[in-house]
């Protein structure tokens, strides 16, 4: 399985972002996936600009020349896509949101009908589960995290996608990751033994 971790911490020097990133990806990389992580902070990405060229001019491609058309190749040949950001302000930082935005070219200006409502139409036959791992401000409240996963969900249905967890980072996050992803927790002695066995 191939999970993407896309960064959006916007600060290197933020450690707990950084630490968050890196638990996250050893969850991932214990279980067996292929593990890949992108930072958006180390990379060249606009905001975007609402032409539609993307639908009209060059389908299923980003005329603005910088570096989204590498982030969308890792997105749509992934099998589950985590992004993790700090909140700014009670909300996800800006970086999350201009991957949102930019990611409008996947889907075709066409429209279906999803669960009563109008959707674009998938340009492709597989798209990617879909998670949010959220780091707390010190003032975030609840309400602050129920908007975001609400938000978040809706993102995802408009992406043609699901999602498999969306939650803070913090105290027992890892066992709603285990839990949504359906893995089973190894204990380090058990690790150990099964090393010992298979040399």
């Amino acid at each position: 399985m191939k999970t993407l971790l896309i960064d959006c911490n916007p600060d290197k020097a933020d450690i707990v972002s950084e630490n968050m990133v890196i638990r996250t990806a050893q969850i991932f990389k214990n279980h067996g996936d292929h593990t890949q992580r992108i930072n958006i902070r180390e990379l060249n990405i606009n905001f975007c600009i609402g032409c539609w060229d993307c639908w009209v001019k060059t389908p299923g491609k980003c005329t603005i020349k910088d570096e989204m058309q590498y982030i969308h190749q890792a997105v749509i040949n992934a099998d589950h896509v985590i992004f993790l950001s700090p909140l700014k302000m009670g909300f996800i930082c800006t970086e999350m949101k201009k991957i949102q935005e930019r990611i409008i070219p996947l889907l075709l200006p066409t429209i279906d009908i999803v669960e009563g409502e109008f959707h674009h139409k998938k340009r492709y036959d597989k798209y990617p589960k879909l998670s949010l791992l959220m780091l707390r401000e010190i003032d975030t409240t609840d309400d602050d995290i129920k908007i975001n996963q609400d938000i978040f969900k809706r993102f995802a249905l408009n992406f043609r996608s699901e999602v498999l967890f969306s939650t803070t980072y913090g105290y027992q996050f890892e066992e709603i990751i285990y839990e949504a992803c359906n893995f089973e927790r190894i204990s380090e002695k058990a690790k150990e033994q099964l090393e010992a066995v298979n040399g």
